[in-house]
């Protein structure tokens, strides 16, 4: 057996359905292939057969996307995505959580105070929900020194601009050690988005002892809780015609909620370090190890 899947992912060099291909077949003691196999990695219309290892964001998935019929057996990252891909699927649907790969790391000093997103929207307008951020961060702050936001993106994403330069706007590509040294030099992460069937960056900020700021929706709601994060209040909106062609509905924070996060970040220390070492904690359960193991006891109940 070979972990399968399409060309476009075993190709790609950063897609996180390659990463997790790659650590499923690591777990499995195979190998990648660019094929369909009897075990799988995709999006939902991914081809082959038996167990298909797949996520989505929305609450609803488009016509295209919704036959499984030839996969014997799915596996999702999220209670969220079982119960989405139930309403399609007839056949057994096993959770695994994803994990982070990051270690711990103290919080910096408190002074100046850091933000940070890490959000790759692919050029596609509103799936991240970044463009309101720092405009955001701003109203928060009008006039504080003391605190920056750094919002990490790639170059194939769409560019942005603000007058605040306490914003720093990333699009360069980073090695992992360059990477995991950016999380480390900042103390809190704000995530808007409310399309994430995990939300990597997120898990590898807890990892670290960094709490974040985000939609408790699908993935985030499998790794975080009120005491380890800020649980931002949110109404489902329709998706995005971008990737999920306005099917189904998504999380938006509203405005209001989210200056109110980041002012008690920024001011409460006490409460900032009791959610960091909670998220450390906490983040014990979704470590590479306990996926893999996670992922041996579901497969050899099915091959």
């Amino acid at each position: 057996m070979f972990v399968g899947t399409s060309p476009e992912i075993y190709n790609s060099l950063s897609a996180s359905y390659r990463k997790l291909a790659v650590t499923c077949a690591n777990a499995l003691s195979t190998s990648v292939k660019p094929a369909p196999s009897t075990f799988n990695v995709g999006p939902p219309n991914t081809k082959g057969s038996g167990i298909l290892f797949t996520m989505w964001d929305a609450d609803d998935l488009p016509k295209e996307f919704r036959n499984f019929k030839r996969f014997d057996t799915l596996i999702v990252p999220s209670e969220h995505n079982r119960k989405l891909f139930k309403r399609y699927f007839k056949g057994d649907i096993e959770v695994c959580p994803l994990f982070a790969d990051t270690s711990f790391s103290h919080l910096p000093p408190s002074r100046p105070f850091g933000f940070i997103c890490v959000a790759r929207d692919d050029n596609m307008n509103n799936r991240k929900d970044t463009d309101r951020l720092p405009a955001l961060f701003t109203k928060a702050f009008p006039s504080q020194p003391d605190v920056t936001l750094t919002i990490k993106m790639s170059p194939c994403c769409k560019k942005r601009w603000t007058y605040d330069k306490r914003v720093n706007l990333l699009y360069s590509e980073q090695t992992k050690a360059e990477y995991d040294a950016m999380l480390k030099q900042h103390h809190c992460g704000i995530f808007l988005s409310g399309a994430e069937a995990w939300n990597l960056p997120a898990c590898e900020l807890a990892a670290m002892g960094r709490p974040s700021i985000l939609i408790p929706l699908n993935g985030p709601a499998m790794f975080t809780t009120p005491q380890t994060s800020w649980h931002l209040p949110y109404t489902l909106v329709p998706s995005p015609k971008a990737v999920y062609k306005s099917i189904g509905r998504i999380g938006r924070a509203s405005d209001s909620g989210i200056i109110q996060a980041m002012q008690e970040a920024y001011s409460d220390q006490l409460l900032l370090a009791e959610k960091a070492i909670a998220s450390a904690r906490a983040s014990h359960e979704f470590t590479q190890a306990r996926f893999a193991q996670r992922l041996r006891d579901i497969v050899k109940r099915y091959v």
